[in-house]
Protein backbone atom coordinates (compact mmCIF):
# COMPACT_ATOMS: atom_id res chain seq x y z
CA UNK A 1 0.00 0.00 0.00
CA UNK A 2 2.75 2.65 0.77
CA UNK A 3 4.64 1.72 -2.67
CA UNK A 4 1.76 2.67 -4.15
CA UNK A 5 0.73 5.85 -2.36
CA UNK A 6 3.68 8.84 -2.08
CA UNK A 7 1.38 10.42 0.27
CA UNK A 8 1.99 7.82 2.56
CA UNK A 9 5.69 8.17 1.97
CA UNK A 10 5.98 12.02 2.67
CA UNK A 11 7.70 14.31 4.85
CA UNK A 12 7.03 17.77 6.17
CA UNK A 13 9.21 20.62 6.57
CA UNK A 14 9.10 23.91 6.99
CA UNK A 15 11.23 25.99 4.98
CA UNK A 16 11.31 30.16 6.16
CA UNK A 17 7.25 29.31 6.62
CA UNK A 18 6.57 27.91 4.08
CA UNK A 19 5.64 24.14 4.10
CA UNK A 20 7.42 21.77 2.05
CA UNK A 21 6.52 17.87 0.94
CA UNK A 22 9.05 15.74 0.47
CA UNK A 23 8.40 11.76 -0.72
CA UNK A 24 10.86 9.26 0.06
CA UNK A 25 11.74 6.48 -2.12
CA UNK A 26 9.34 3.16 -1.10
CA UNK A 27 12.62 0.69 -1.05
CA UNK A 28 13.71 2.90 2.09
CA UNK A 29 10.63 3.88 3.44
CA UNK A 30 10.66 1.89 7.08
CA UNK A 31 6.71 1.25 7.54
CA UNK A 32 6.46 -1.71 9.55
CA UNK A 33 7.51 -1.83 13.78
CA UNK A 34 7.87 -4.85 16.05
CA UNK A 35 7.44 -3.87 19.78
CA UNK A 36 9.20 -5.93 22.60
CA UNK A 37 7.21 -8.32 24.34
CA UNK A 38 7.15 -7.14 27.50
CA UNK A 39 4.43 -5.83 29.92
CA UNK A 40 0.65 -5.65 28.74
CA UNK A 41 0.21 -5.27 25.10
CA UNK A 42 -2.95 -3.00 25.47
CA UNK A 43 -1.20 -0.55 27.40
CA UNK A 44 2.01 -1.23 24.97
CA UNK A 45 -0.69 -0.46 22.04
CA UNK A 46 -1.88 2.17 23.65
CA UNK A 47 1.29 3.93 23.83
CA UNK A 48 2.37 3.41 20.23
CA UNK A 49 -0.39 4.94 19.39
CA UNK A 50 -0.19 8.02 21.77
CA UNK A 51 3.70 8.26 20.40
CA UNK A 52 4.00 11.88 18.56
CA UNK A 53 4.52 11.88 15.09
CA UNK A 54 7.85 13.63 13.50
CA UNK A 55 6.44 14.50 10.32
CA UNK A 56 9.79 16.12 9.43
CA UNK A 57 11.60 12.57 10.07
CA UNK A 58 8.72 9.93 9.27
CA UNK A 59 5.72 9.43 7.53
CA UNK A 60 2.36 9.99 8.54
CA UNK A 61 1.02 6.33 8.57
CA UNK A 62 2.69 3.63 11.01
CA UNK A 63 1.89 0.04 11.13
CA UNK A 64 2.93 -2.10 14.39
CA UNK A 65 2.89 -5.65 16.13
CA UNK A 66 2.45 -5.15 19.55
CA UNK A 67 2.91 -8.79 21.05
CA UNK A 68 -0.06 -9.94 22.99
CA UNK A 69 0.63 -13.84 24.01
CA UNK A 70 2.93 -16.99 22.19
CA UNK A 71 1.85 -16.82 18.42
CA UNK A 72 -0.60 -13.69 18.55
CA UNK A 73 -0.10 -10.12 18.46
CA UNK A 74 -2.21 -6.81 17.89
CA UNK A 75 -2.17 -5.15 14.92
CA UNK A 76 -1.75 -1.30 15.25
CA UNK A 77 -2.41 1.65 12.06
CA UNK A 78 -1.91 4.68 13.53
CA UNK A 79 -2.22 7.65 11.13
CA UNK A 80 -1.96 11.23 11.17
CA UNK A 81 -4.31 13.75 9.74
CA UNK A 82 -2.44 16.70 8.07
Amino acid sequence: VVARHPMLRARYSDASGVPRRTVVDAATHPSAFALDGGGDAMANAVAAARRPFDLEREAPIRFTLVPETEGSALFLMTAHHI
